[in-house]
């Protein structure tokens, strides 16, 4: 055996699954603990008789040749190209996202001259200098898109007040919003220009045909054909270790003894185990209500956001519309986020259904009479908020965990990073090749590329 103890991976979403899949593919023997039922995380499908319902909108789409590489070479067959169909509700009409020039129209004469009065006079005023949401997007948008719309819909979403927001929050949800790089929306100049001047760019996804959790499939199923074990429903319940390294992780009364240990988990409940105080970090819980309709949506939408604080739902998908098998023929589904902002929504969420199903109404979505039935999942640790001392925290807390030299916090729950499944591929990958590389190992055939920092053109 080329390494005498195995690489334990706590939490088996695309970031575990990832490192797991090299080390294993390496001869390297992995163990992967994951609390819930099945492998996938946050890219997991649920599936409900001939339903099929991810949670919220997933899809791949990277610029890195490696990684397209990679996820093409997983899936096979399996792998559907589909072409990006969204929207956002706002001022109770619907908007192609990214904004093209219909939004002209739609707009009120009101908010459009505001706008423009907006942009005339930005270079004569002082901008905001803090780190805060708010300073950062009025300095770039404007007051009055960020009145109407950032602010309304972040407080929503994220349900801290924009000035507690770290600027960051920004960059990251805009960008995750936009995902095109051939878009540009770094100021209210960009935004203006996109709607007056929309560039007629193809933006194009892969989604697997039985749902995102296939990717996950895939690799379980070869991190097992290479001798690795993940054992699911199962919680670290104990970490050993000295000031230096982890020596072993007991869980459901087994004691893994650990060679490296990858953490892609809750960064919070490592950081109890470890005694380091992470106090100020926090998650967003979201829960989902999985509907069936007895007929198809009328809207062709992928996914929409809602930025109304009076729409309880922060976005919906459609899941036909990233494959037809994820829903039968004649009928129709739809996916609800909301997200969860009280003790009381996360213990009992049925009390939330009469409001979603009313303001499902409300945006034309769908009509009670047509809904066949509703699950609701509850998801924890959906995303990472970064709250205006975030970076500090962080910081601090890394800088502790690098005293364990062993041990390496990734992903985005482990890493505290609000990020897409490509950039949880490449985390993945990174920590596994770093691992190699210390144990002198060389890496899987199908990762040595030519060029590894070729981008898809």
């Amino acid at each position: 055996m080329i390494c005498d103890r195995p690489v334990v991976i706590v939490g088996a979403g695309i970031a575990g699954l990832t490192a797991g899949d090299v080390l294993s593919c390496s001869g390297v023997p992995v163990v992967l603990i994951e609390k819930t039922s099945d492998v996938g995380g946050l890219a997991r499908t649920f599936v409900y008789g001939d339903f099929r319902f991810d949670i919220g909108p997933h899809r791949f789409h990277t610029y890195r040749k490696e990684i397209m590489d990679y996820i093409l070479a997983l899936l096979g067959s399996d792998a559907h190209t589909i072409d990006r169909q969204s929207s956002v509700y706002f001022n109770k009409k619907y908007f192609n996202w990214p904004l093209t020039s219909d939004a002209l129209v739609k707009l009120p004469f009101g908010i459009a001259l505001r706008c423009a009065w907006d942009l005339l006079k930005q270079p004569f005023t002082q901008r905001p200098q803090g780190e805060s949401f708010e300073d950062y997007v009025i300095s770039k948008y404007g007051k009055t898109l960020y009145e109407l719309f950032f602010k309304q819909y972040t407080e929503k979403f994220a349900y801290v007040s924009c000035r507690d927001l770290h600027c960051s929050w920004a960059s990251a949800s805009v960008d995750r919003a936009i995902i095109d790089r051939n878009i540009s929306m770094q100021s209210l100049f960009d935004v203006l220009r996109m709607v007056m001047l929309p560039k007629s760019v193809k933006m194009e996804f892969i989604y697997p045909e039985g749902g995102v959790a296939r990717f996950c499939e895939y690799q379980k199923k070869r991190i097992l054909s290479h001798g690795g074990q993940i054992h699911t429903d199962t919680c670290p319940a104990a970490i050993q270790h000295n000031s230096n390294s982890i020596i072993s992780i007991s869980a459901n009364g087994k004691i893994f003894d650990t060679a490296f240990c990858i953490w892609t988990a809750p960064l919070p409940v490592l950081c109890e185990h470890l005694d380091i105080d992470s106090s100020g970090l926090r998650f967003m819980n979201t829960v989902i209500f999985n509907i069936i309709l007895r007929r198809p949506m009328e809207r062709k939408d992928q996914w929409i956001y809602f930025s109304s604080k009076g729409i309880v739902f922060a976005r919906v998908s459609n899941p036909v519309q990233f494959h037809s098998g994820n829903t039968p023929d004649k009928s129709g589904s739809i996916c609800v986020e909301v997200m969860c902002h009280t003790p009381e929504w996360w213990t009992d969420p049925s009390r939330l259904t009469d409001k979603v199903v009313s303001d499902l109404e409300t945006v034309g979505l769908c009509f009670r009479k047509d809904i066949e039935s509703i699950y609701i999942e509850k998801i924890p640790e959906t995303y990472p908020i970064y709250t205006l001392n975030y970076p500090r925290l962080k910081r601090d807390i890394f800088h502790q965990l690098a005293e364990v030299k062993n041990l390496y916090a990734t992903g985005r729950c482990g890493g505290f990073f609000y990020n897409n499944m490509d950039d949880s591929i490449e985390m993945g990958m990174k920590i596994a090749r770093h691992i190699l590389n210390q144990l002198g190992i060389a890496e899987p055939d199908w990762m040595l590329q030519e060029d590894k920092r070729e981008v898809m053109s």
